[in-house]
């Protein structure tokens, strides 16, 4: 499987937007992708750490324990960990494992606000 890219948007001084650049968090890219996300953002100095998920189609439960992981490791710093732009079949999954009550989620019209 290709690495997944990260591609990065500074909203602001204290929010970041990391767009997910493929159709699959699955057992295949979520340790990639986690080991990106924890070695590149967790010791930055943002308030606020945004997911996007727009390309995302296909997550299952190793792609949910990437979320769950990094959103506990943001929150233990005092970051404020989002979800944004998450598909339909996305959300599916999440409201069915109750993986959609443990997040904040976003919409674009609402960045500026952060």
């Amino acid at each position: 499987m290709a690495p997944i890219n990260i591609i990065e948007r500074i909203l602001n001084d204290h929010t970041l937007v990391l767009e997910l650049d493929s159709d699959d968090l699955c057992f295949q890219s979520a340790p990639y992708v986690y080991k990106q996300l924890e070695e590149r953002y967790t010791k930055l100095s943002f308030k606020n750490i945004i997911i996007d998920l727009k390309k995302v189609n296909h997550i299952d439960s190793a792609g949910i324990g990437l979320l769950i992981t990094f959103y506990k490791s943001l929150e233990a710093k005092k970051i404020t960990f989002y979800i944004a732009n998450s598909n339909p079949p996305v959300n599916k999954v999440l409201h069915v494992t109750q993986a959609d009550s443990i997040f904040r989620f976003i919409s674009p019209d609402q960045f500026d606000s952060l």
